[in-house]
């Protein structure tokens, strides 16, 4: 189950309540703590004042948005990486699309204009491709979310997903994501920059996962 910590309590927002007031005073990028060299820049909450958050005096946050859709059954990928000393790396990547009721779609009609407004909180051009796709004949939006988990052995390779109760299950294949089901998917958004020619591209480091 989800841990609602004091910095998920500060940080998160649902993206079809966002307004362009509220993104214009409480949202900003700015470089990564831990990007490891990589230019990344992380779409961050400013706090009212300061708060302590594990015993850290802090004035803003990583934010966390959360929408409500269902899998797209295309373009799933997903791998496992084995990398030095025994640990397993699940690397997963795909859509998410509005549930086929009128109240996901005026959700979702609200959360890609909310990308728009967070796109414009940068301070450079981005590609947003890599991060939502709108359909050119319906209006539609789908959001890509990238999801990894680290593991001390191949035993426990998986991504960790939740269903209703919060108990937790592991997704280990493209064909154990669950399609044309609601789900709840909580997730940062940044952007870095491309090594081969300096450009930038912005995507959505998923968090948590689980049904509705």
């Amino acid at each position: 189950m989800m841990q609602f910590t004091a910095a998920r309590k500060e940080c998160m927002l649902s993206m079809d309540c966002l307004t362009s007031k509220d993104l214009t005073a409480a949202l900003h990028f700015q470089k990564s703590d831990d990007d490891g060299g990589k230019d990344t820049f992380s779409c961050v909450k400013v706090l009212h004042k300061p708060t302590p958050i594990n015993g850290v005096q802090r004035d803003c946050l990583p934010a966390e948005f959360f929408v409500i859709g269902q899998v797209v059954e295309e373009e799933v990928q997903f791998l496992q990486e084995m990398q030095q000393g025994g640990k397993t790396i699940t690397r997963a990547s795909f859509w998410l699309e509005q549930r086929h009721d009128p109240t996901s779609q005026v959700q979702w009609e609200r959360t890609l204009i909310a990308l728009h407004h967070i796109v414009g909180r940068t301070t450079v051009d981005v590609d947003t491709s890599t991060l939502f796709s709108v359909n050119a004949k319906t209006g539609a939006m789908r959001l890509r979310v990238h999801a990894s988990e680290s593991h001390t052995s191949r035993e426990l390779s998986g991504y960790t997903m939740f269903d209703g109760e919060g108990d937790s299950f592991r997704l280990t294949c493209e064909s154990s994501l669950p399609s044309s089901v609601a789900v709840r998917a909580v997730f940062n958004i940044e952007y870095k920059k491309r090594a081969r020619d300096g450009s930038h591209f912005m995507h959505a480091p998923l968090t948590y996962l689980s049904f509705v």
